[in-house]
């Protein structure tokens, strides 16, 4: 197969971006990544830095409203609405706190 092409009357030796005209510049910060979630995958990333928060919801809040609109079914009781637990925002320095201390993970879970 041959293609014919035009030279690009544009072209640079290198396809690196252009240097800032003004040396004291100083470059925009990496955008923030938040994750979601409390795996041990996510916990690990925001541990590491990888990460800079995660949003998580504790589920377990939810299990005592959640049994107890199942029983009023089963009855026959209209089950009482309830609300969800609220998420929460979790940055790097709660690690320890939201995910090990409240035993949703184990320290082994965030090894390897």
């Amino acid at each position: 197969m041959t293609a014919l092409t035009t030279p690009d009357p544009d072209a640079t030796a290198s396809p690196s971006p252009t240097a800032s005209a003004d040396p004291e510049a100083v470059p925009p910060p990496p955008p923030v990544v938040v994750a979601s979630g409390g795996d041990a995958l996510t916990v690990r990333a925001l541990r590491d830095g990888v990460v800079a928060a995660t949003v998580f919801v504790d589920t377990r809040a939810s299990a005592g409203p959640i049994a107890d609109a199942v029983v009023a079914a089963l009855d026959g009781e209209e089950p009482t609405p309830s609300a969800g637990p609220p998420p929460t925002t979790v940055e790097r320095d709660a690690v320890e706190s939201v995910f090990l201390e409240s035993g949703w993970l184990r320290a082994d879970d965030l090894s390897g």
